[in-house]
């Protein structure tokens, strides 16, 4: 069931109420924020990140079904986004400049350069999973839903986002490791 309150927001943001979509995007703003940050790694990026997820969400809003929550569906939308984002920015070289950050990054800036290093490689990994993976992970990790809500997001059964969660983990830790992956399903060409 959907909360009153967003359900009436949203018939107004349709209706054309700029009022209403303002009202909207501050209740979403910092969930999507935390999402978009996460998977675009700064803040620049994750403000245009948060900008693109929101627009298709307004997009979409006429497809949403009322007697549905809004959040599965918004958080989709922007693991959509950021699954993108994420695709996108792994097919862009990346150039070996130092973020203006790190001169400021206390006392050890190279361990935060190393983890900056690190988070562009999980980046790098997460881009080259299957779709249903990559989605599946980018939900619980960087919007931090519980697998029934990635369930109810994803129109899948739980069981199918428990396996994803794991065969995604089980494909980062191999790309990570420079370890070639392959389980029963890829090894018969029957599924990724």
């Amino acid at each position: 069931m959907s909360d009153p309150v967003e359900r009436q927001l949203v018939r107004r943001a349709l209706a054309g109420d700029s009022s209403a979509h303002r009202a909207l995007l501050a209740r979403w703003q910092g969930r999507l924020w935390r999402l978009a940050f996460r998977a675009a790694g700064d803040r620049a990026s994750a403000e245009d990140l948060v900008q693109d997820a929101w627009m298709k969400v307004l997009r979409a809003l006429p497809s949403w079904r009322e007697d549905e929550p809004l959040g599965p569906f918004v958080h989709r939308i922007a693991a959509n986004a950021a699954c993108d984002h994420v695709r996108r920015r792994a097919a862009r070289p990346q150039g070996d400049l130092i973020p203006l950050h790190l001169a400021a990054a206390g006392p050890d800036p190279e361990a935060a350069l190393a983890g900056l290093q690190r988070a562009r490689e999980v980046r790098a990994a997460l881009a080259l999973l299957p779709e249903d993976q990559r989605e599946a992970l980018v939900l619980r990790h960087f919007a931090d839903l519980s697998y029934d809500e990635i369930a109810l997001a994803t129109g899948r059964p739980l069981g199918t986002v428990k396996t994803l969660i794991h065969r995604g983990r089980a494909r980062l830790r191999a790309a990570l490791s420079g370890e070639a992956f392959e389980d029963e399903w890829t090894a018969e060409g029957s599924r990724s």
